[in-house]
């Protein structure tokens, strides 16, 4: 096979990666270093006599299933848009399989197996978590498949991505290791909302590339609608923080710290930079699950 070009993934930081890197996006899968974080604090916790009784061996399977499903689906959205992204100037460039690193039948079979592996996970955490982590997957896979194809459906496109991506890691880890708080509530609608501004912004700045061969709900609204649209969840996402600061639910560290993300969101937003998009998104999702691991001991 001939020398494939060096790719700068904006994933990683511009570093040159390996195909199935890029084909998972293992950058994004902060859960995989949150395992570790888990287990420091376990051990921890029970060195110093704290009641550790959220915290079981099905914690490590649960990180790993939640990486698992966000390979699959991304390794899925690369599969099903290779052909669109071969007319990306950059996605042409990321995709593995418009590069001819992966062949469909090496693409099937890889994802494949990590799919089988991610349900073997899930079934070690509950049958529950199996279902929920199938069900993820199986959006997943809609939301770039045709005939289905959520990804070009006005509306359905941010909904399927406003339940999943971003926001059902701390859905997951809460309702199956933790006992859900009114904090709890606060955090994931942000999260949601969070979500919703990602995909939109995406699609904003996709949009010329976009128009030309399908719809989705940026294009419907077009830019200064999308705009609009983004400003709004912005002022939704604050206007939640300060309900749960005023009304007790949100401690005032957590307050502090919701409302500085916003705002680096809002900033980083309106730099209309895809590559600062994703570092947010990658450093929320960081935060996010360094919480999961303190607040019992803080909150509680």
């Amino acid at each position: 096979m001939a020398d494939q070009p060096q790719v700068k993934d904006p994933l990683i930081e511009g570093k040159p990666t390996s195909k199935y890197m890029r084909l998972f996006r293992i950058a994004w899968m902060f859960e995989l270093g949150t395992a570790i974080l888990v287990i420091i604090v376990h051990w921890w916790a029970k060195r110093a006599g704290l009641d550790t009784s959220a915290w079981s061996w099905r914690l490590v399977p649960g990180i790993l299933s939640i990486a698992g499903i966000n390979m699959v689906a991304f390794a899925l959205n690369d599969y099903f848009d290779r052909e669109i992204d071969a007319q990306h100037p950059t996605a042409k460039l990321r995709n593995p399989l418009v590069t001819g690193e992966f062949s469909l039948s090496q693409a099937r079979l890889v994802i494949g197996i990590t799919a089988a592996v991610t349900c073997l996970l899930s079934l070690l955490v509950s049958p529950l978590a199996l279902a929920t982590n199938a069900a993820y997957m199986f959006i997943g896979g809609i939301y770039v498949a045709e005939p289905i194809r959520l990804k070009r459906r006005i509306g359905l496109d941010v909904i399927s991505h406003m339940f999943t991506v971003f926001s059902y890691s701390y859905f997951f880890m809460t309702y199956n290791f933790f006992k859900w708080l009114d904090v709890d509530t606060i955090l994931y609608i942000n999260q949601v909302i969070s979500s919703v501004m990602i995909q939109l912004s995406q699609e904003l700045f996709d949009f010329d590339h976009d128009k030309l061969r399908e719809t989705n709900t940026a294009i419907a609204l077009g830019r200064k609608g999308t705009g609009i649209a983004i400003r709004g969840a912005h002022a939704a996402y604050f206007a939640v923080t300060i309900i749960g600061s005023i009304s007790g639910m949100l401690p005032l560290w957590l307050t502090g710290y919701s409302l500085l993300f916003g705002i680096r969101l809002y900033s980083v937003f309106n730099s209309q930079s895809y590559e600062k998009i994703l570092g947010v998104y990658r450093l929320g999702v960081l935060l996010w699950s360094v919480f999961l691991l303190i607040r019992h001991f803080v909150i509680n």
